[in-house]
């Protein structure tokens, strides 16, 4: 998937957008599924009429792990395929915590994407510094492949349009068996080396490295942004496990912000929080470390329209709010 809206589940993936639409099926067989339905092949952006296919698809089921998205059981090993260019094309393990499911170790994509800063084509490194700091597009053809039984979701969806095509895949090994979500896995969090500017000064961080992508306290990011034109507030609700982002009004400090990390390695554990901006759900990736919300950088970006750029002579990432946020 294209890192930099991993954006975002830029995410961003909403919870209200269509769940997409595909042919049911009930022996292994290829499937294809379209997540605009509501659009015509040459409408907007929209320029095939399916997205993603999914090999040795068995039938679909009627359990629900993540909201909005159908599942299908398959037999592995299991091809999914871009079947267009798109933006938002990922494959991510699912981890059950808390009785929900979330995202977990990213899938490895093979195949090719186009840099949108000069147009060139580059094969995909999973996990490349790059790829979180270039804005791309999967070309047709790009392909995830699972091989080791689990669940799964996979996604392919075009930029700057709501909707998507999204899947969840119990994939069953021969004796068509599935391998049980481990509950609270942790994931390798890695300090962040580059520096950070923001409007032009150099600004500490406490951030990390997760699966290839930058990640940031959130409050930290509000802290910086707050008294801009971009500024947002977020508060808690412990009632509804929810973070709140309020778009135009200045960040509430409660201390701790823009602490100094220790330097050191972190396990990092994927939130199963309910996310609200400006009262709607949205879907972002985001990781609790010690305790504290990061999120990818430039999903925060898209959803609150800040420059987010990556300054390669300076090895240093650009946090701009005087610039909107683009690819």
């Amino acid at each position: 998937m294209n890192k930099m809206v991993k954006k975002v589940l830029s995410f961003c993936m909403a919870l209200t957008m269509t769940a997409g639409m595909a042919t049911t099926a009930f022996a292994a067989e290829t499937i294809k599924i379209n997540g605009y339905p509501d659009y015509k092949v040459g409408e907007d952006v929209v320029t095939a009429e399916h997205q993603i296919s999914i090999s040795n698809v068995i039938k679909k089921d009627t359990t629900v792990y993540l909201e909005n998205i159908d599942t299908y059981i398959c037999q592995g090993p299991v091809t999914v395929t871009a079947l267009d260019n798109i933006e938002g094309f990922f494959g991510y393990t699912l981890v059950q915590k808390d009785g929900s499911y979330n995202w977990g170790e990213e899938l490895d994509i093979a195949g090719n994407v186009k840099l949108y800063s000069d147009g060139s084509i580059k094969k995909y490194e999973t996990g490349a510094e790059w790829t979180y700091m270039e804005g791309f597009e999967f070309q047709k053809g790009a392909i995830i492949t699972i091989t080791k039984p689990g669940i799964y979701t996979v996604s392919g969806r075009y930029s700057a349009i709501a909707g998507g095509a999204y899947a969840v895949l119990v994939v069953q090994d021969g004796n068509n068996t599935t391998t049980t979500p481990v509950q609270n896995t942790e994931i390798k969090a890695t300090p962040t080396s580059s520096k950070v500017l923001v409007n032009g000064t150099a600004t500490d961080f406490e951030a990390y490295t997760i699966n290839g992508n930058n990640y940031f306290k959130l409050r930290d990011v509000a802290k910086v942004v707050s008294g801009s034109d971009k500024q947002f507030e977020l508060t808690w609700d412990g009632t509804k496990n929810a973070i709140n982002l309020i778009s135009g009004q200045a960040y509430t400090v409660v201390g701790g912000e823009l602490a100094k990390g220790d330097g050191t390695g972190k396990n990092a554990v994927a939130s199963n929080s309910t996310i609200y901006k400006d009262g709607a759900v949205i879907s972002l990736t985001a990781y609790t470390i010690n305790g504290n919300n990061y999120f990818k950088l430039r999903d925060l970006g898209q959803s609150f329209n800040f420059g987010v750029s990556w300054d390669a002579a300076n090895n240093a990432v650009v946090i701009d709010t005087t610039q909107g946020y683009t690819e």
